[in-house]
């Protein structure tokens, strides 16, 4: 190569490194907060993460892990995440306390909680069934708990409720008949160590909650600058979330052996919770309207049932907007 051939290779260089700085320093520093630790239940922002949707976004996104003690509303309220992935009642709890939070958009289109029980044990498959049972609840969880009992018109008092935590072993030894859990998680977790189950979905028997809740503060709503950051996270992440639906196996791989290694998860439950929860994203409201959209029918139901467990729910918690705005274009699914 001659001098001219050196110096111009030197710049072409320089010019494509301070290109790549200046797209770097464009890149607008997003957090997202987890509703729990990093396993399948983030698979779409991981995609979105791997294949570069939040980057053709423009934006930097860091995903903040959850945990079982963890509260999601005061991580958005504070600053620190832009905004977090819920359950309704968290949110109306939060906001009675004097947060000021809105609902974006539902993941789950219905409720992921269910009673899982062993048919070697005690199989419960209706409330009835629970009726002279011990059941374990966690206690964050005894909100949505009762009301369930009432809207099938159960006494609390004729069943036993045990205090437990998120780990299943009371109901593998025994100890309960009942155990307080996720479809999509637990009862893949016990079929996959090879216990066969028997559950009670809560929204089947009346449960019709909307789960998995994207919540931000509604003043990033007013913000031209959040807003902005908001709409372009949601149209990666509905990029990640329909790559992570129609390749459960992508979603679990990046699950346990990159986002989530050395958690300790295991990557065929990984890839039945993936499959499980695509029941639980996907309806016919979503093939009209497009993942995370939340029904008018769909926002009364949640905001009735709320509130016949004692939470100052509304409707106007709730918005599409930002969907809307990051729809424009684009693909319903």
């Amino acid at each position: 190569m001659n001098r001219r051939g050196f110096i111009s290779s030197c710049i072409a260089g320089s010019l494509a490194i301070s290109t790549r700085a200046f797209a770097e320093t464009q890149l607008r520093p997003c957090s997202y907060q987890l509703s729990w630790i990093k396993n399948f239940q983030g698979a779409g922002e991981y995609i979105a993460l791997a294949k570069g949707f939040f980057r053709e976004q423009g934006l930097d996104v860091t995903l903040l892990a959850g945990g079982p003690t963890m509260p999601h509303e005061p991580v958005v309220m504070s600053g620190k995440a832009l905004l977090a992935q819920t359950m309704p009642d968290n949110t109306v709890m939060a906001n009675m306390h004097g947060a000021t939070l809105k609902v974006i958009g539902a993941g789950y289109q219905k409720s992921p909680f269910c009673i899982a029980s062993l048919l070697s044990g005690h199989p419960m498959r209706t409330p009835q069934d629970m009726i002279g049972r011990r059941i374990g609840v966690q206690s964050v969880n005894l909100v949505v708990w009762r009301t369930f009992l009432r809207l099938n018109h159960i006494d609390p008092a004729s069943i036993t409720v045990v205090p437990v935590q998120f780990d299943m072993a009371p109901l593998i030894a025994g100890d309960v008949d009942g155990f307080f859990g996720y479809l999509n998680d637990n009862v893949v977790h016990l079929e996959v160590a090879g216990h066969q189950t028997a559950v009670v979905p809560f929204a089947r028997f009346g449960y019709t909650v909307m789960g998995a809740t994207l919540v931000v503060r509604a003043d990033s709503l007013q913000d031209p600058a959040r807003r902005a950051m908001l709409v372009s996270f949601m149209r990666a992440d509905i990029q990640g979330w329909q790559a992570a639906i129609a390749d459960p196996a992508l979603g679990a791989d990046l699950t346990a052996n990159t986002f989530g290694k050395g958690n300790g998860l295991d990557l065929k439950a990984e890839e039945q919770s993936c499959r499980a929860s695509n029941d639980l994203m996907m309806d016919a409201n979503t093939d009209s309207k497009g993942l995370f959209w939340m029904s008018d029918a769909s926002i009364a139901d949640t905001v009735r049932i709320l509130r016949l467990g004692g939470l100052a729910a509304s409707p106007d918690m709730f918005t599409n907007e930002i969907l809307v705005e990051a729809r424009q274009g684009a693909t319903t699914r």
